[in-house]
């Protein structure tokens, strides 16, 4: 009976930490997909700037900004709807570990982080940084690009 508990909970753990890889799986999925996105906004941009034109830029100063603005604001709910599961999902794993805290077997599957709270876990938080802020920080780019483009343009002269 012993041996059966201990491998229902083993196959919990395990079902939780494919739940957390799958999550985090999604979280590196949508981020390389915003970057990608974002790269292939920053070229063109980057080549109008560089255009010479008579009157206002309207690619690099309306245009190109506006679609990274909004990409920017439509991808953090996805962003944040992952990392929010995968840490849920880790906070069940970690309630696992609490209650079998004697079990000496099934401990060996823990690592030294299982026994903290997953809010004061220094490393997770500083691991999920990047894809928590990059879309802030993308979108304060853009921002900043069309507020320049405005108050200093860029390219504006005879061609």
């Amino acid at each position: 009976m012993h041996d059966s508990g201990l491998n229902e909970k083993i196959d919990r753990l395990k079902f939780y930490r494919n739940e957390c890889s799958f999550e985090f799986g999604l979280l590196s999925s949508r981020v390389t997909w915003f970057v990608t996105c974002q790269s292939f906004l920053i070229v063109p941009m980057a080549i109008s700037m560089g255009y010479p034109t008579a009157s206002f830029n309207w690619l690099a100063g309306i245009l190109l900004p506006a679609v990274g603005i909004v990409t920017s604001l439509l991808v953090a709910p996805g962003l944040y709807a992952a990392r929010s599961t995968a840490d849920k999902w880790l906070q069940k794993q970690r309630e696992l570990f609490e209650q079998e805290m004697g079990n000496v077997e099934f401990q060996r599957y823990a690592i030294d982080r299982d026994a903290h709270r997953l809010a004061g876990d220094r490393i997770h938080l500083l691991s999920l940084l990047f894809s928590s802020s990059i879309w802030i920080v993308f979108l304060v780019f853009w921002l900043a690009t069309a507020f320049a483009q405005h108050v200093y343009p860029i390219g504006i002269g005879a061609p």
